[in-house]
């Protein structure tokens, strides 16, 4: 009983002197993090002296993200070949695209980080700039590259100037009420006594000269006096994720491209096109006949024995019947856009430029196919969940603006492809806060770390029409707000981002 008494004294004398210990090299106690509100925490990062997400931290949240995402789903465990940074608009343009006054942003603080897995295995894009942390797409098969179809560009270009408007819309916050309460919060924390909760107010030590406190340095504030110590904070936010909650899983089972046996109806014209079912000379189908193909498809489905079987194949299992009912649905719906679309042999064949057509009128979403016919709109979140709620895919377009921000790919042209599903994750961030010192006679570093209550954050599924391992598959999903504009222009929340949608397909 007697030794047992003892061992229990000694392990708590061990404890405590290793605890103690601890507190002596700068880990701090519960007792010196003030408690900030979740408004106040969005606000640290504009403390910074540099707002480049660390790209250590960002492989560790790539591989993180992948692991809970997509290796628990496949067994493939994932390795990053490369990690690319994609500049902001601010350097490539040498001005912000966005309607605001906004000019603190850096020009040598890019905008995104794509983690490319090894063998092709997928990649996953996040913010590179801790004002807008967020994961933008999380896909599990194929690369980005400089071969990356015109969706793809399209998304990430939206991506891009999404990450750039939640920088300018963070920016807008510094100095306000919040941001000077979180200023205080911390500023008297650092002058309080070692274990006290209830720090001095605003930061003032009662009958202590200016330079013998300790000062927050504050980004673009002027310090009244040389104080003896000031303190340097960085912060690094970190996400986790959970899906809360699906609107729809990917409604469409085909996963069809612009190559044999969906362009055979096109004539031949000395092209090589081709992907997983073959080559031929013909022209691409396009991608506007391929999207609004795949929706006729999806509905016929519902009514006629041959659709169902075709939606449920891949075409390396095409009958020649089946190949060439595909081929001439495609065609048909090239056909009914006559003049308004082009042919050629690259990727954008059968495309549209935007100045060709008036977009009310997608002549596949109509009573021709059996279909309510279709008008297109601005992108609308509100109607995008709707529809997909009710069984209805959304057949969207978008423009390519940009001649190069990762590689020179080219300016001009557009793409239509289809959102197809839609679920809702908590969000919830951790800001990780490192506390440093210049000065004589101060205190050892610290850090601290704060934990936001739960957000909530919506990831689309969509259907490039580039086929399999293009970024559509079933564990493939893109953060939704990339194709929205978080700084409305007047009343047109699409302004900086330009896509349209048709929603609420329904059979006739």
């Amino acid at each position: 009983m007697k030794s047992n008494l003892l061992l229990s004294i000694f392990t708590f004398l061990f404890l405590f002197i290793i605890f103690q210990s601890c507190q002596d090299n700068g880990v701090t106690s519960s007792k010196n993090k003030v408690e900030l509100t979740n408004e106040e925490m969005t606000r640290l990062v504009l403390l910074d002296t540099s707002y480049v997400y660390p790209e250590a931290d960002g492989h560790e949240l790539a591989l993180n993200i992948s692991s809970k995402f997509l290796n628990n789903k496949d067994g493939i465990m994932r390795t990053i070949s490369n990690f690319i940074s994609v500049p902001s608009l601010y350097r490539t343009t040498g001005k912000t695209l966005i309607k605001t006054d906004f000019a603190v942003s850096k020009p040598n603080t890019p905008s995104l980080y794509i983690a490319n897995f090894k063998d092709e295995k997928g990649y996953v894009v996040i913010s590179a700039d801790k004002r807008a942390h967020e994961v933008l797409a999380v896909v599990g098969g194929g690369t980005i590259d400089q071969t990356a179809h015109i969706g793809l560009r399209i998304f990430l270009e939206n991506a891009v100037k999404h990450v750039d408007e939640k920088v300018a819309q963070l920016e807008s916050l510094r100095g306000d009420k919040i941001f000077n309460s979180m200023v205080a919060k911390l500023e008297a924390s650092l002058n309080s006594k070692q274990g006290d909760s209830k720090p001095v107010k605003d930061g003032r030590v009662a009958n202590v000269p200016c330079q013998q406190q300790q000062k927050l340095h504050v980004p673009g504030q002027v310090l009244s006096c040389d104080p003896g110590c000031t303190a340097y904070t960085t912060t690094t936010p970190i996400a986790t994720m959970n899906v809360t909650n699906y609107v729809t899983a990917p409604l469409l089972t085909t996963l069809w491209h612009q190559g044999p046996p969906y362009n055979n109806g096109q004539p031949d014209a000395g092209c090589t096109s081709g992907y997983v079912c073959g080559v031929n000379q013909k022209y691409l189908a396009g991608c506007v006949a391929i999207a609004e193909g795949q929706v006729v498809a999806y509905f016929n489905a519902k009514k006629y024995a041959n659709w169902q079987t075709i939606v449920g194949k891949s075409c390396s299992s095409y009958t020649t019947d089946e190949s060439n009912t595909v081929a001439d649905l495609a065609h048909s719906i090239y056909l009914d856009y006559g003049i308004y679309v082009k042919r050629n042999c690259d990727e954008t064949g059968a495309g549209f430029n935007i100045g060709d057509f008036q977009f009310t009128n997608p002549r596949g979403i109509s009573g021709r196919y059996g279909l309510v016919q279709g008008e297109w709109r601005s992108w609308n979140t509100g109607d995008i969940r709707n529809s997909l709620a009710n069984g209805s895919p959304v057949v969207i377009q978008g423009t390519l603006n940009l001649c190069c921000f990762i590689w020179c790919w080219g300016c001009g042209g557009g793409h239509e492809w289809v959102i197809d599903g839609m679920r809702d994750l908590g969000v919830q961030t951790t800001y990780r806060v490192i506390t440093t010192y210049t000065g004589t006679g101060c205190p050892p570093d610290w850090n601290s770390t704060y934990t936001s209550t739960s957000t909530t954050a919506t990831q689309i599924h969509q259907n490039w029409g580039w086929g399999p391992g293009r970024g559509s598959g079933p564990s493939d999903w893109y953060a939704q707000d990339c194709f929205q504009s978080n700084v409305p222009v007047g009343r047109d929340i699409n302004f900086n981002h330009a896509n349209y949608i048709v929603a609420y397909i329904t059979p006739l």
